[in-house]
């Protein structure tokens, strides 16, 4: 019978004592409430709430003590040690090729030797050193139950594995089941050991979400049934198309490796690779015989002289998983289906802002202004459906779409309120007041955010177009550059009401889709588009705030 710990019987009291049960409590609050019996080994009901419970230390030196603590520390209520296993998820831009750098970059500043393979070609190449998992493995193209590792124990490749102190594979969500098990055989029988891989350190890395599944050959249609057939229980498979690294030799290219074509001649072509750990490196590319490698698609064999590459104007949402870009683009010619699928296309952007193509405007008319009025509120989430689209011309667009929606009666709007999805507004590309004089007179319209330091006196001037309103502010930001915001006619009303009512506390205001005009020197213009946010809840208004006061 193994023995009793504090630990045990914290376990057996989340499992069988009311009060216990009901408090759910963590490790560490434990002691405040129950007092451990050293003679008979049982928590007991703390009789006095004077006396401060403690837990002795745990410190990182001491390996599996320390990391189990860190779990107690965030588990609330666990009643055996499988209520303790945890998944530590890794969605698109939480840093995991980061830590896979910074994994091998440890390793083999130690003077080991550390392996990097990806399932994918492009995720390959963002790995120093990376290959293909088929490439570096020797894993045959056919799949089947009884795959087998090509590597024989003399060969250098074999000796290579053996050195291995850290095999990372990355995007090991896009590999089949047998090819795992064919790398776990082959380790296993290199370094005749019975332990999972042989006793190597193998870390495996990529994010579930982005596998939609996949029919080949299939209608949406079929895709949609074997979404919620995968739903029943039932062996998951994937199917997934398969990379190869033709020439290891080649460093920093192999299929998917995006370049940039500096120099086209008759036999070579002249390239810069755009991406990875070899961005900016000079290669060369030279013509290659190429022969079809599905015989029944075409009977008839036959050689051809070609460059191994093809132009490139945009890639596939496939084609960018493991990518961080600086600026992505979605061009969706037709809804994506799984929800996996755009969630890789989004999340390859560094920041909201550098997604283009995920804003739209939406109008809704007088008739059913009153009727809308406090049903959409900001920083919400919202379900919409049965809006009307129609074509917006150029000079009536408030963001780079030529589709807008227009919100009636009709439309079906829902709140959303999972609380998981996030409430902080995206924030705008606000300029510099420094940059302000370039948009000046355009039709280009601009995001500032600033600080109201003073308002001065509306009165009405005689413009071209006849007797207009007008309500000035004098507005500064961190440049220390003061500007004038100026709000003209019924703006001044709607957008403006904020301003007016919060002016004497100096309120931070966002104000979205102004003109640049030569009124009274250059100043901001908001009409009708503009939109004014007082005290915005954007990380920019904190620090702005800050540095004012």
């Amino acid at each position: 019978m193994a023995s009793k710990t504090m630990l045990t019987e914290f376990f057996y009291m989340n499992t069988h004592d009311e009060r216990a049960k009901c408090m759910n409590l963590l490790y560490r609050e434990f002691p405040q409430y129950f007092v451990w019996d050293t003679k008979d080994k049982i928590w007991g009901t703390r009789k006095r709430g004077t006396v401060v419970g403690r837990i002795a230390n745990a410190s990182p030196v001491e390996g599996e003590r320390y990391y189990l603590r860190i779990l107690l520390q965030n588990i609330r209520g666990p009643t055996s040690f499988d209520s303790l296993k945890t998944i530590q998820d890794g969605p698109g831009g939480s840093g995991k090729t980061f830590l896979y750098r910074a994994l091998l970059a440890d390793v083999r500043s130690r003077g080991y030797i550390a392996l990097a393979v990806a399932t994918s070609g492009v995720a390959a190449a963002l790995l120093p050193g990376g290959r293909t998992a088929h490439s570096r493995f020797k894993i045959p193209i056919d799949i089947d139950g009884k795959t087998k590792c090509k590597i024989s124990k003399q060969t250098t490749l074999a000796k290579l594995l053996l050195s291995a102190k850290l095999i990372i594979w990355d995007e090991i969500s896009m590999a089949r089941r047998q090819i795992i098990e064919a790398l776990d055989d082959i380790l296993q029988d290199l370094t005749d050991c019975d332990n999972p891989f042989g006793g190597k350190v193998v870390v495996f890395g990529g994010d579930y979400r982005q596998i939609a599944p996949v029919v080949v050959g299939g209608k949406k249609e079929d895709t949609i049934d074997a979404s919620f057939a995968n739903k029943f229980p039932g062996e998951l498979k994937h199917f997934v198309s398969l990379d190869k690294t033709r020439d290891p030799s080649l460093q920093g290219l192999c299929n998917g490796t995006r370049l940039i074509c500096r120099g086209l001649g008759e036999k070579v072509i002249h390239a810069e690779i755009a991406t990875g750990h070899f961005k900016g490196k000079q290669t060369f590319i030279p013509k290659i015989p190429l022969e079809s490698p599905d015989k029944r698609q075409c009977p008839i064999p036959f050689t051809r002289t070609q460059f191994p590459v093809k132009p490139c104007f945009a890639m596939t949402i496939n084609k960018a998983q493991g990518q961080t870009l600086d600026f992505v683009g979605v061009y969706l010619r037709e809804p994506v289906f799984s929800h996996g699928q755009l969630y890789v296309a989004l999340s390859r952007a560094k920041t909201g802002n550098s997604v283009k193509g995920t804003k739209v405007q939406a109008v809704i008319y007088s008739p059913d202004m009153s009727l809308m009025e406090d049903v959409l509120q900001l920083q919400e989430t919202y379900y919409i459906s049965n809006a009307k689209v129609t074509f917006v011309e150029p000079k009536y667009r408030m963001v780079p779409h030529m589709y807008q929606w227009i919100i009636s009666r009709t439309t079906v709007i829902r709140r959303v309120t999972d609380d998981s999805l996030p409430r902080e507004l995206g924030a705008p590309e606000f300029k510099k007041f420094a940059d302000i004089p370039l948009f000046l007179n355009s039709n280009s319209l601009i995001d500032v955010l600033a600080i109201v330091v003073e308002k001065l006196e509306q009165k009405s001037i005689n413009t071209k177009y006849g007797m207009s309103t007008i309500q000035e502010f004098v507005v500064v930001n961190d440049e220390k550059k003061p500007m004038i915001l100026t709000l003209w006619n019924e703006v001044i009303s709607t957008e403006g009401a904020s301003i007016l009512a919060a002016a004497d506390k100096m309120p931070i205001i966002a104000a979205t889709r102004l003109h640049v005009t030569d009124y009274n020197g250059i100043s901001l213009s908001a009409r009708g588009f503009a939109n004014i946010i007082v005290n915005p809840s954007y990380s920019e208004t904190q620090s702005l705030r800050t540095w004012y006061m």
